[in-house]
């Protein structure tokens, strides 16, 4: 039975043998679609519909792409030499791992060895110093500390004994002087003596003169003269008593004077030798410094370390106090990465954020990847140099989590501070047609607006 085919509404019915015998125009015209050209298209206008209703439910991952590099999470030893020193050689290379006491850089040590050498003169001279003055001070003989040359310990004998010689010459005169008043005083008490006995005697005198003269047997004149010699001899002993009062006055003074000669004399030494005493402790430490520098002239590891960074220095270069020679990371202090993140990506960037890290050494698609955490953000932003510019970037610390997804790794793998790395740090979730329908809302919202 032969089918007919309706190409137009109001067409007539024209059988498919017929078709052919029309011209090409109206061949093609009448002619149907074949069954699977249908099917394919309405199998891509289903395609296209399911895809538009999987883009409005289904939900992607929406991940930060930055870069950074494996660092310490420690801070990095800085090795810098104490005081100006001559570099004699470094004894390492960028990169190299060092083991705890390994020599880095060796100084010239002449400049410590000559501090260290005068140092040690003074302080054998302090030493020598104290010796004198306790001996001055104690009266026993001087004991010279060891080490102290015999010409030193000659010129201190000398010194010590010629101060011994004054301190004893002054006492001596001192003792003299005080004697000669000692014994004044006593000639005086012995004539103040002497004197009472007179005023006893012209007392008595008197009475016998007033007596007498009562009685009429003697003149009045005889009587005056009595009371008179009485008079001149209590006034005589008034003034020997009164010269007896100076000269104990004065003995009290010179015996107060000998005194303070002496406290004055020991506490000059007692004084001198504290001095000298906090000097001696002053340049034995200064020792201990120079032994320290000298002990540094040897610049060894303080730890297990990877050399990070070593200054353009050459044997033979000065390099002053604290400047900076070189770099190390310690071996067992924990790694992290350091990652610059652009000032446009911040806002959706939160601490604890899961994070995947893709060493640039090792192709994440043969060797996999590291697994980490966001642990810091900076809450400033900084300048950083790259090759289109400088750019503004917010650095963040990013904690290794764990190795699970590495693999094919060399037996000697291990993480190494300054290895480059690419991270991929996940903020969330979004459906998949926001990336169509907002990339829209944008133009229209920002487009048609200008004055």
């Amino acid at each position: 039975m032969l089918q007919k085919f309706r190409p137009k509404k109001d067409s007539v019915p024209v059988h498919r043998e017929v078709i052919e015998f029309h011209p090409d125009a109206e061949e093609l015209e009448l002619t149907p679609l074949p069954r699977a050209t249908r099917l394919v298209l309405h199998s891509i206008l289903g395609l296209l519909a399911f895809l538009l209703l999987w883009a409005c439910f289904a939900e992607t991952d929406k991940v930060i792409a930055t870069s950074g590099k494996i660092v310490s999470s420690e801070k990095n030893i800085i090795i810098a030499p104490l005081q100006d020193s001559i570099i004699r050689s470094i004894d390492v290379r960028l990169g190299s791992v060092v083991k705890k006491g390994d020599v880095l850089v060796r100084l010239d040590p002449t400049f410590s060895n000559a501090d260290a050498s005068r140092i040690q003169v003074d302080e054998t001279y302090q030493k020598l110093l104290i010796a004198r003055l306790e001996s001055e001070l104690s009266g026993l003989p001087l004991s010279p500390p060891a080490g102290a040359t015999p010409q030193e310990v000659e010129s201190q004998v000398k010194l010590l004994a010629g101060r011994l010689e004054e301190f004893t010459a002054k006492l001596r005169s001192f003792n003299t002087k005080i004697a000669e008043m000692q014994q004044s005083i006593v000639a005086g008490q012995r004539q103040y003596t002497q004197m009472d006995k007179q005023v006893q005697v012209a007392q008595e005198l008197v009475g016998m003169r007033k007596k007498v003269y009562e009685q009429g047997s003697d003149s009045r004149l005889s009587m005056l003269e009595a009371e008179n010699h009485l008079a001149q001899t209590n006034v005589s002993m008034e003034q020997l008593k009164g010269s007896l009062e100076a000269k104990r006055h004065n003995l009290a003074q010179a015996l107060a004077e000998k005194e303070g000669f002496i406290e004055n004399w020991r506490n000059v030494v007692a004084n001198q030798l504290s001095e000298a005493r906090k000097t001696l402790q002053t340049l034995q430490e200064d020792a201990s410094k120079a032994k320290r520098l000298h002990e540094l002239s040897v610049i060894a590891a303080p730890s297990d370390a990877v050399v990070l960074d070593i200054a353009n220095f050459n044997p033979g270069t000065v390099i002053k106090s604290g400047e900076t020679m070189m770099a190390l990371v310690p071996l067992d202090s924990p790694l992290e990465a350091a990652v610059f993140i652009g000032t446009d990506d911040i806002g959706y960037i939160r601490p604890n954020d899961i994070a995947t890290l893709k060493l640039d050494t090792y192709p994440f698609q043969k060797f996999g990847y590291l697994d980490g955490e966001l642990r810091t953000l900076a809450e400033d932003a900084q300048y950083l140099d790259t090759p289109s510019g400088r750019r503004l970037v917010y650095e963040g610390r990013i904690r290794i989590t764990g190795m699970e997804h590495m693999r094919s790794l060399p037996k000697d793998f291990r993480l190494v501070p300054g290895m480059t790395l690419s991270a991929d740090i996940k903020v969330g979730s979004r459906t998949v047609i926001t990336y169509i329908t907002w990339p829209l809302i944008r133009v229209f919202g920002e487009s048609i607006r200008e004055p």
